[in-house]
């Protein structure tokens, strides 16, 4: 088992892992389109719930910012049995999260070591009009 250090600004691995809390994000979205800020996003709205993380974005459930911010203080990436794993800790309880533990409990599907592609229908349309947006 190894650690991998945590650095901001080198560039590859580091980067991707920059296990930081933040006030803005690591947080749930409200994604209504019968909002009044949801109908500006409604194209990326009917989007996700065509993909695959239909259940992520539907599925109700209780999380504390407190925990969340626990979890992110103390995370850190290390190597176990050749997996990249986040180790960290929240309430005193030791957690180890991989990409297959993601992909479980998130419903994602697919194959880890695999490229997810997303059809170009969706992509022309929804991402576009998404991005016009911002």
């Amino acid at each position: 088992m190894g650690e991998i250090p945590i650095r901001a600004g080198t560039g590859g691995l580091e980067d991707m892992a920059n296990l930081a809390f933040g006030d803005k994000h690591n947080l749930c979205a409200y994604l209504d389109p019968t909002t009044k800020n949801g109908k500006d996003f409604r194209p990326m709205i009917e989007f996700l719930r065509r993909s695959r993380i239909y259940y992520v974005i539907s599925n109700s459930c209780h999380i504390y910012r407190s925990h969340i911010q626990s979890f992110w203080e103390s995370a850190r990436l290390i190597i176990v049995d050749d997996v990249f794993v986040i180790e960290a800790s929240v309430l005193e309880q030791m957690i180890r999260i991989s990409e297959v533990d993601v992909r479980l409990v998130l419903q994602f599907g697919g194959e880890p070591e695999g490229m997810t592609l997303i059809p170009k229908r969706y992509l022309s349309g929804n991402i576009t009009k998404a991005k016009d947006k911002f």
